[in-house]
C-alpha cells in the first residue's frame, strides 16, 4: 500500500521477507562457540560483529556466533571492508549490501587477536549481510499504534539518519493525549552501500510522556 510521506495509517504493513539459507561456510576455518548461554536466533540471518582488539565473529547456520580463527580478521569499520568480510564469511551467498542490525546484541566468548582464551563478553551492534534483492523488514502494528513512512528518492542517508527521522516523526504525534514513540522501524530501498532512501516505522503511545 502506498502512503504519502509521513502519513500515518492504522494498518498492518507487511513486506515479503526472504529466507536465507547457508549450506556451509567454506574457505574460513572457525571455532564454533558452543556456550549454552549464547542466545540463539530462531531464524538464521547472516550477521557479522566486530570489536577492536578481538577477532571478528559471524553468525553460523545453527544460530550461534562463530569466532574467526584468522588473527588479522579484526576491527572492521569501513563500509566496504564490512561488505568484503560478509562475502568472505558467507561465500555461498549472494551478498549485495550491508545494514546495521536493528538492535545492539550481547555476545560472549570473544577471542583476543592472539587467540585463546575466548572469555570476553561485549555488547555491539552487528551488521546484517543483505542477500540478493533487498526486502524491508516486515513491521507489525499493535492495536492503538500507527504505521507511517518517509520515502524521499532525493535523499540517500545511512541507518542512523533514518533511525533519528523515525524517532522525530513519532515524537511529533499525539494519540489519546499521549505523545508517541517509536516501537519499531525499518529502512527502505538502498541507494548505496549502507545507504537508504527512507524509513518506515510504527509509533505507539508512550507511557511516560503526556501531551500538555
Amino acid at each position: 500500500m502506498v502512503c504519502s510521506g509521513g502519513a500515518l495509517d492504522q494498518i498492518e504493513h507487511k513486506r515479503p521477507v526472504r529466507d536465507f539459507h547457508l549450506k556451509e561456510v567454506e574457505s574460513m576455518a572457525a571455532n564454533v562457540d558452543s556456550s549454552k548461554s549464547e542466545k540463539r536466533h530462531e531464524k538464521f540471518v547472516p550477521l557479522v560483529a566486530f570489536e577492536c582488539g578481538f577477532r571478528n565473529k559471524f553468525m553460523g547456520e545453527d544460530g550461534t556466533w562463530v569466532n574467526d580463527v584468522n588473527r588479522y580478521a579484526t576491527c572492521q569499520s569501513g563500509k566496504l571492508d564490512i561488505l568484503k568480510y560478509c562475502r568472505k564469511a558467507y561465500p555461498k551467498l549472494d551478498i549485495t549490501n550491508i545494514v546495521e542490525y536493528s538492535h545492539e546484541t550481547k555476545i560472549g566468548s570473544w577471542c583476543r587477536e592472539e587467540g585463546k582464551p575466548c572469555k570476553w563478553t561485549h555488547t555491539v551492534r552487528p551488521y546484517q549481510c543483505i542477500v540478493g534483492e533487498f526486502h524491508s523488514e516486515a513491521l507489525q502494528v499493535p492495536h492503538g499504534c500507527r504505521f507511517g513512512h518517509v520515502n524521499d528518492r532525493q535523499s540517500c542517508d545511512d541507518y542512523s539518519h533514518w533511525k533519528d527521522e523515525a524517532r522525530k516523526q513519532c515524537q511529533s504525534k499525539v494519540a489519546e493525549s499521549k505523545r508517541m514513540s517509536v516501537r519499531s522501524f525499518a529502512v527502505l530501498e538502498p541507494c548505496g552501500l549502507d545507504l537508504f532512501t527512507g524509513v518506515e516505522f510504527v509509533c505507539c503511545p508512550s507511557d511516560d510522556k503526556s501531551a500538555g
